[in-house]
């Protein structure tokens, strides 16, 4: 008997291949693109009978996208595909089986080597994922305070950073005095600092080319 195996790999590439998925706990019901490929092996029981490798392909693409549409959406996960793609496995295996069985062709094993959403159906889900969790008060209220505390953090950053620009050295570009306020202890002008583009500016940014005084302070405390 002639028991060659011979292994063929197919993939949906660019055609457009789907499952539905339904997840009643992030108000999902909705066809998400996936992407697959695999691999068939098989044995010509009848060499006589020389099949094309790219006709066993042609049918392996064909089932592969027919058997998507039996997966049943409620046990479809779409953060993890695993068990998705073991029921894919069988169904194509048993589709193509039963096709080649009268033609003196054995099905060895279907193998699928990836299965995967595209990134807009992962967006999609995550998008969904999210909302969900707004809606739940508890998962909305722990947000909440996440988001609050990341707010206090940047409150206590800025609140030292303007300590920092508070306490930091500078000298009056009109008596040179060393002064650490905001006006000049010797003449009173107000603290004015020179940006290194050259434009004089009393706030904490340059009007002409936005650098920050602090960046710009850091440099000049050396040569006080």
């Amino acid at each position: 008997m002639y028991q060659d195996v011979k292994k063929i790999r197919f993939t949906n590439g660019d055609l457009p291949g789907f499952i539905h998925v339904k997840d009643d706990s992030i108000g999902m019901d909705a066809d998400l693109d996936v992407v697959y490929e695999g691999t068939v092996s098989y044995m010509e029981l009848d060499p006589t009978y020389g099949i094309e490798s790219n006709t066993m392909q042609t049918m392996a693409m064909s089932q592969a996208g027919i058997a998507l549409r039996y997966l049943k959406p409620e046990e479809i996960d779409p953060n993890d595909l695993t068990s998705a793609r073991t029921a894919l496995e069988k169904m194509v295996e048993t589709r193509l089986a039963d096709f080649w069985k009268d033609r003196n062709v054995q099905i060895v094993k279907v193998e699928i080597t990836e299965f995967a959403l595209t990134q807009e159906s992962k967006g999609m889900v995550n998008m969904l994922r999210q909302m969900a969790e707004f809606r739940d008060p508890e998962k909305a209220a722990k947000k909440l305070e996440e988001v609050q505390a990341l707010a206090q953090q940047v409150i206590l950053k800025d609140a030292k950073e303007a300590a920092a620009w508070g306490n930091s050295k500078w000298k009056c570009m009109k008596c040179s005095t060393i002064n650490t306020g905001k006006f000049c202890t010797n003449c009173g002008s107000k603290r004015e600092w020179t940006c290194d583009c050259g434009t004089v500016n009393l706030g904490r940014f340059c009007t002409e080319c936005g650098k920050m005084r602090m960046q710009v302070e850091i440099k000049l405390r050396k040569e006080i």
